[in-house]
């Protein structure tokens, strides 16, 4: 589950979100310490309340659009669950290698 993240890339995208003035998001120690943090506390919420049951549910995707960087897309993923219900999530993803790694939700 771990593996699907980039954590590195997604402290990079929150800390460039940060006023211009800032210089935290040109220092690799910050970026490295946030990147930590986040790994850490999805460690800690995939430990407490594990992964979520998805038996029976379909998610696609129906939309892409462009990021704020190269590397990254928006995809809008809609899930359908066996009791009717429907969720529309936008995540962000980026291209790593030849590989595409979640980032976390688009819309924060």
């Amino acid at each position: 589950m771990v593996a699907c993240k980039n954590f590195r890339r997604e402290a990079q995208l929150m800390l460039a979100s940060l006023p211009k003035k800032s210089t935290l998001q040109e220092s690799p120690e910050v970026v490295a310490k946030v990147a930590e943090t986040l790994e850490s506390a999805f460690r800690t919420e995939l430990g407490r309340n594990g992964f979520p049951e998805m038996k029976g549910v379909a998610c696609r995707v129906v939309d892409k659009a462009s990021g704020n960087d190269s590397d990254v897309i928006i995809a809008t993923e809609q899930c359908l669950y066996p009791d009717g219900g429907k969720s529309v999530q936008r995540i962000q993803l980026a291209k790593v290698g030849s590989d595409w790694r979640v980032l976390g939700p688009a819309d924060r």
